[in-house]
């Protein structure tokens, strides 16, 4: 009898054990099907969140793409200039890359990032940022400034306006890192500024002034802009844009 005993309590608590174990089985499909529920809600969620948030894409070169090995995205002025604006920012920046300059990959001139925009996007606003690269490219081929930027900004900016007719469209002049600009670059701005006006862009000029004589500003190059100057050209954009009520 005694040795019985030992082996009934042990069928016992195997019964136990299966009824425990049949019960988790029984409840975990609805626990996981909670979860996932809860899930796709919170999905769906995030989505309509962000959908009703302007979609803003930056078109430029180094100077909004981030040069500095330690900048952060968000230390990016596009990126400050969205969250303050409360815009989801798409920064289609190229180092290199310029109205005319097609950048490293030989496949990103503006034009070329704005075509890739559509169909796939569809921003509330697009900003164009730069034109310091083209200075080289101008200069190589011996053409005249004037005339190559005119043509590839009135392109650009034609491209825009057939596949976003009511985009609004945001054109800042080239930076031109610490020192003083050449005089070419001021027949850059001209040319933009033409082109602009035909097309129904706002134009921020002279941004080249913004960061001039303030090395503190810049990386070692002395011709792209740091934390600290990247802030600076957030704060400028931010005071032009409310300024203009765009």
């Amino acid at each position: 009898m005694d040795k019985k005993e030992p082996r009934g309590y042990i069928f016992i608590a195997l019964v136990v054990v299966l009824v425990v174990l049949s019960l988790v089985f029984i409840l975990m499909p609805q626990k996981q099907s909670e979860a996932w529920q809860q899930s796709e809600a919170s999905k769906k969620a995030t989505t309509t969140k962000v959908e009703n948030i302007p979609l803003v894409a930056f078109i430029g070169d180094s100077i909004c793409a981030g040069s500095a090995d330690d900048l952060k995205v968000d230390q990016r002025w596009p990126q400050l200039v969205s969250t303050q604006n409360k815009w989801f920012a798409y920064n289609a920046c190229v180092g290199g890359s310029g109205y005319i300059n097609p950048g490293p990959d030989g496949k990103s001139t503006y034009k070329q990032v704005a075509d890739g925009l559509f169909p796939k996007f569809n921003p509330a606003f697009i900003v164009i940022e730069g034109g310091g690269n083209d200075v080289a490219s101008v200069s190589a081929t011996g053409a005249d400034m004037a005339t190559e930027i005119s043509v590839a900004a009135c392109d650009l900016y034609a491209s825009i306006r057939n596949n976003y007719p009511k985009v609004k469209l945001i054109v800042m002049t080239p930076f031109f890192g610490v020192s003083q600009a050449p005089p070419v670059v001021g027949v850059q701005e001209s040319a933009i500024k033409e082109c602009a006006a035909k097309y129904n862009a706002r134009v921020i000029t002279s941004v080249r002034k913004w960061l001039q004589d303030q090395p503190e500003l810049f990386i070692a190059d002395q011709t792209h802009p740091n934390g600290k100057g990247h802030a600076l050209i957030a704060k400028k954009f931010l005071a032009w844009f409310k300024a203009n009520k765009i």
